[in-house]
This record gives C-alpha cells, sequence and structure tokens, in this order.
C-alpha cells in the first residue's frame, strides 16, 4: 500500500510540473481565445455595410492580381512589426501587459475577419476559409505563443544578458511567422480566383 501512495504523490507531482510548465502557454491560447470571440462580435455589430467589411472586399478582388512576392512581402511586413514590437516589449520595463496584449489583438483580428468571410462566403467557403486563413493562422498563432514564451522570460532576466538559446527562440519564431505567412499567401493565391464573382 505505502509503494500506491507514493506513485499517486509522483502522478501529482508530475501532473502540477507538467501544468507550471505549460501555464503561459495555455494562459496565451484563452487570451486568443478571448480575442477572438471578441473580434468575432466586433464583426457581427459592425455588419456587412461597414467600412471594414468593404476593406476586405477590396483586398478578396485584387488578390489574383497580385503575384506571390507582393503578397508574401506584405505579410512579411506584418510579422516583422510583430517580432519587432514583442522584442521591445521584452526589454521594456512594463512590458508584461505588452506581451499579453499581443495574443488577444491578434485573436480579435482574425475573429473580424473569419467572420466576415462567413458572411461574404457563408458555408460553402468554409473550404477556403480552412486553407487560406484558419490553416496558416494556426501556425502563426504557435509562432506567437513561442515568441510571447520567449519575451515573457527575457522580461523575467531583464537585468541578464541573452544567452545563445533565446536568440535561437526568437530566430525560430521568426521564420515559423514567415512560414505562415508564405503559407497563407499561397492558399489565397491558389483558391481566390473564384470567390469573388
Amino acid at each position: 500500500m505505502p509503494v500506491r501512495r507514493k506513485s499517486n504523490h509522483l502522478a501529482r507531482k508530475q501532473i502540477k510540473s507538467l501544468w507550471q510548465a505549460r501555464k503561459s502557454t495555455i494562459k496565451y491560447l484563452l487570451y486568443f481565445g478571448i480575442g477572438l470571440i471578441l473580434g468575432s462580435l466586433a464583426a457581427v455589430i459592425c455588419g456587412s455595410e461597414s467600412i471594414p467589411f468593404r476593406i476586405l472586399l477590396n483586398q478578396l478582388a485584387i488578390l489574383p492580381k497580385h503575384g506571390l512576392w507582393t503578397l508574401w512581402r506584405e505579410k512579411l511586413l506584418y510579422a516583422a512589426i510583430i517580432v519587432l514590437y514583442l522584442l521591445i516589449a521584452a526589454r521594456c520595463l512594463w512590458g508584461n501587459p505588452l506581451i499579453l496584449a499581443t495574443p488577444i489583438l491578434f485573436g480579435v483580428g482574425q475573429g473580424a475577419i473569419i467572420t466576415f468571410l462567413l458572411m461574404l462566403l457563408g458555408w460553402k467557403g468554409l473550404t477556403y476559409i480552412l486553407m487560406s486563413n484558419i490553416l496558416p493562422k494556426t501556425v502563426q498563432l504557435a509562432a506567437i505563443i513561442l515568441l510571447c514564451n520567449t519575451a515573457q522570460s527575457d522580461l523575467k532576466r531583464l537585468s541578464g544578458g541573452e544567452n545563445i538559446t533565446q536568440a535561437l527562440l526568437w530566430v525560430v519564431g521568426a521564420i515559423l511567422f514567415a512560414a505562415g505567412a508564405l503559407l497563407q499567401t499561397v492558399m489565397q493565391i491558389k483558391l481566390s480566383s473564384g470567390i469573388i464573382a
């Protein structure tokens, strides 16, 4: 019987350490979910006659006219802004709320875009939404969570120097973000031909 108690104690200890290791990742996912809901609600409140909806229509209409490099360059600029923002937040005394705002704002944007696309295309456009938005943005969400965790650990040791592992995590996060942007660009170009009629 004492062996069983010891194994139960060990299992609880492992679960607790796993929670401690993944607590910030789960927190960022929850913040992203909150942002997703807020963005969807904002899109529903704005409706299909709003300026953001018309901007999305214009962007969809010009997708087939631009090449891969032009569209990817635009998405790379967006990725660079987020990486730079998190790099600055990691070195700022009040960086914690700035880091926490990143997944929320990313979620607001994605919630609004997906809701607007559902308003425009309906359920028949679900394949387009899955392939050109949800799949690439999931890759970018993984990059944002990796970068937020890296920024958070940099913030905790603000006075210390950055080691090679931390620098490598920043590079991996930026590459992952760029890969998600490329995936989104390719999917949008391939699938956009029949979207706006």
